[in-house]
């Protein structure tokens, strides 16, 4: 079935992750470090060009496709970037869909915005868990899927933002959250989140204890030395 022109119809056919495939594979031809794979262009192109139907600045130029393995971008500000990625973004960030090679959609479609714009990938990601702080109903598989995301890079190739969301996201209610920040911080597992993570309140639920007492001892182990 085609997909409609509408934003509704996008969101659902995103939702159902029937052409997340289409962006996994499209990462792995633009990606210098992954193994090149030729996909289908005029598919892939069909959607990218659905997903930007009510969008007046589409960045993502797909003619060319099918003798070129590069995309063409064209710049625009940070806002603009924002503004166009933030609700596709979102939705695939809440679906916690996981390949078979261990890479969810998720990093797969950041590792696109990375490369269009780095800066502006980073500022999206800050912005849509800032927006959960303030929405007035849980936004907590958003929270949780932001997490997971962060804690498929090193914390040097994204900078100090995602120290900050990991901090906000500790005062966060939310078991699930808590437990993504622990994982998030343990697979830093860096000097600066261990100095962070001694500022954390030990959390009262029993089993996140448990997590929180063996994430704190690991690191002091590692970094025994400097205190």
């Amino acid at each position: 079935m085609y997909l409609d022109d509408s934003l509704y119809q996008i969101s659902n056919e995103i939702e159902s992750l029937k052409d997340i495939d289409y962006i996994i594979a499209y990462n792995k031809i633009t990606s210098d470090t992954q193994e090149r794979y030729q996909i289908k262009p005029s598919r892939f192109s069909f959607f990218i060009s659905t997903l930007q139907a009510n969008s007046e600045s589409t960045t993502i130029i797909t003619q060319g496709l099918e003798s070129s393995t590069k995309p063409i971008f064209k710049p625009i500000n940070k806002s603009e970037f924002i503004n166009k990625h933030k609700d596709i973004f979102a939705k695939i960030l809440k679906t916690d869909n996981v390949e078979e090679d261990g890479i969810s959609a998720a990093e797969q479609y950041f590792n696109i915005l990375l490369e269009e714009d780095k800066d502006g990938a980073i500022k999206l990601i800050q912005d849509l868990f800032t927006s959960t702080l303030t929405c007035a109903h849980s936004e907590e598989n958003l929270q949780v899927g932001i997490l997971k995301l962060l804690c498929a890079y090193d914390l040097k190739d994204i900078g100090s933002s995602a120290i900050l969301i990991a901090a906000s996201a500790y005062s966060i209610r939310s078991i699930k959250v808590k437990s993504a920040t622990f994982d998030l911080l343990g697979h830093w597992a860096s000097i600066d989140t261990y100095n962070l993570l001694k500022k954390y309140d030990e959390p009262q639920e029993p089993w996140l204890k448990m997590k929180y007492k063996a994430l704190l001892h690991s690191l002091e182990m590692k970094y025994y030395a400097v205190h």
